[in-house]
């Protein structure tokens, strides 16, 4: 372990790499989907996320596939992961219904003229970037918020960011790190929780398994089923509990269905991690030094 630090980043170099680097150019594309780019500037924002960091691994000699942890793994690997996306897209999004009422709750003890910052105003504007109008916004949408974006943050966060903090803290310590970062970097206050809460679960699951795939298969299905559900607004009602009208924003999710979430997730972890051990045992690329 002792000469592992030198075969990956440092965590400053990291940190102005990310937020002095990164961070802008990824701003500066959403700053354009206001302009003819429209949903396109969704896509180059996220091509140019990993950019910087990979123009550095490469300058400074690091091994690619290592520092940002490009490894394959086994289809019943891949097939938990899909599964746990399922669970852990329903408990992030009830942590988010919560938070959202929660914060309607405190906007109304506030004078009207906070009203537009307000969390519920601000979630629809943001919302608003997701709604697809034509074929041309389904197709730049799927390739930026689920394809590109499961792969390309995975690289970056899960990757780059907590392997540089591994080298240096406790597992458990290092991916609360990369989580809270990964949350900051969305750059939406009640967001962080829940984007915490999902970056635990990917970091946790890069480093049993040695890779960024799994984390990507989580990553972009808990997208897609966000952007499905912002433009079709179709839920069985049996999903709901005591919602106030129709639709997905409003009202929270069953108990039910969120105690066979928790239950998803607690079983889906536990397969992964005797899956990850099984497959350590196995030679492979996946655990063989390159």
């Amino acid at each position: 372990m002792a000469s592992f630090p030198q075969n990956y980043p440092s965590r400053l170099a990291v940190i102005i790499i990310l937020f002095c680097v990164a961070a802008p150019l990824y701003g500066l594309a959403g700053f354009f989907g206001n302009t003819a780019l429209g949903k396109g500037s969704l896509l180059i924002g996220e091509l140019l996320l990993p950019v910087p960091a990979f123009l550095y691994v490469r300058f400074k000699g690091y091994n690619i596939r290592q520092v940002f942890r490009l490894y394959t793994v086994s289809g019943r690997l891949l097939g938990v992961s899909a599964g746990l996306a399922v669970a852990l897209h329903l408990v992030v999004f009830e942590i988010d219904r919560l938070l959202i009422s929660l914060g309607a709750w405190i906007w109304r003890l506030l004078p009207p003229e906070f009203e537009p910052l307000s969390p519920a105003r601000l979630q629809a504007q943001l919302e608003m970037m997701l709604v697809v109008q034509s074929w041309y916004d389904w197709v730049m949408i799927i390739l930026a918020a689920v394809i590109v974006a499961g792969i390309f943050e995975e690289m970056l966060f899960r990757g780059f960011v907590q392997n540089a903090f591994e080298q240096h803290h406790k597992i458990s310590t290092a991916i609360m790190i990369s989580a809270a970062i990964f949350a900051a970097n969305h750059a939406v206050p009640w967001w962080f929780l829940q984007i915490f809460i999902l970056g635990f679960g990917l970091g946790w699951m890069a480093w049993r398994s040695h890779s960024i795939i799994p984390g990507a298969i989580v990553h972009g299905i808990n997208n897609l089923l966000a952007v499905f559900f912002i433009n079709f607004k179709m839920t069985p009602s049996w999903l709901f509990w005591q919602s106030a009208k129709p639709g997905l924003d409003e009202g929270h999710l069953h108990p039910v269905v969120l105690l066979a979430a928790g239950g998803a997730i607690y079983f889906g972890f536990q397969l992964f991690n005797r899956f990850c051990e099984e497959e350590a045992e196995i030679p492979s690329f996946l655990n063989t030094p390159s």
